[in-house]
């Protein structure tokens, strides 16, 4: 981002008398010269507490600013006010708890100029605790603040949600050993271990939708193996999503769905693009 010229601007010349010219001392290296290199290159730290949907959050930054977030509930931010050509805003979760922030993008709640623009665009750009993003001001690029930079810190864990299950899947929520998600750029990892689980009817598939991983679309076939177990037996399964799919199906390699008398679990890892 450009130095503020306006001090250096304020300078005379001096006509050779050494009279009339501009004194040059300390304190006037200090306010022309180390100032407004201060504000360009050191960032300006701010906190903030915000919960709740923010469609116009105004902390007041300036040209490099940090903020350091510790809500007690979730953030869900759609828009920032105060951008301007260079500037650089970087969030991080530094929530004791576990408050997340959810980032949209491109929000029509948040006026134009003040929105973001991500690089993963059908769900919310996630940061839990630990995680910080960086976005750039570019005012040719529509006026949005653009992601450079993304660490999404802990792995997210949504709420339970048994209307996520679907396709005969009951999953009670004691069932839910493990299901979170990680995103990396437009790279989504899908972690899932459900014990004792039902299957209710004769389904050809079972599936998770994507209210369990971020509320994001495939973009793409992606298919991976997955561990099945009927009445204590191993079955070979498989997991898949579809382009433009917002739910990973399951699928036995041979037969269809049949609900475990005592009990079945589902586990994998599932690595697929997202939009």
């Amino acid at each position: 981002m450009p130095i503020n010229r306006g001090p250096f601007n304020a300078l005379t010349d001096d006509d050779g008398s050494n009279t009339v010219g501009s004194i040059w001392n300390k304190a006037a290296i200090q306010g022309v010269l180390l100032d407004p290199i201060d504000v360009a290159l050191v960032p300006t730290p701010l906190t903030s507490t915000a919960t709740g949907v923010q469609n116009a959050l105004n902390p007041g930054i300036g040209e490099d600013t940090v903020i350091f977030w510790s809500g007690s509930a979730d953030l869900t931010l759609n828009g920032l006010v105060g951008g301007a050509n260079g500037r650089r805003l970087t969030i991080m979760n530094r929530a004791a708890g576990a408050s997340m922030i959810y980032v949209n993008h491109n929000n029509s709640g948040a006026a134009a100029g003040t929105r973001f623009s991500n690089v993963a665009t059908s769900g919310p750009t996630p940061l839990a605790t630990g995680g910080s993003a960086t976005w750039n001001f570019d005012p040719a690029y529509g006026g949005y603040w653009t992601l450079v930079a993304h660490e999404q810190g802990i792995w997210m864990t949504p709420a339970y949600s048994a209307a996520n299950f679907t396709g005969g899947l009951v999953v009670d929520a004691g069932d839910v050993v493990t299901s979170k998600y990680r995103l990396n750029g437009r790279t989504l990892m899908y972690a899932y271990a459900l014990n004792t689980i039902t299957i209710t009817g004769s389904p050809a598939t079972v599936g998770v939708t994507n209210g369990q991983w971020g509320g994001f679309t495939a973009a793409g076939l992606f298919t991976s193996t997955i561990g099945y177990a009927h009445d204590g037996a191993v079955v070979p399964a498989y997991a898949q999503v579809v382009n433009s799919g917002t739910t990973i199906t399951f699928t036995k390699t041979a037969g269809n769905w049949g609900n475990p008398v005592n009990g079945g679990f589902l586990q994998g890892t599932h690595i697929f693009e997202v939009t």
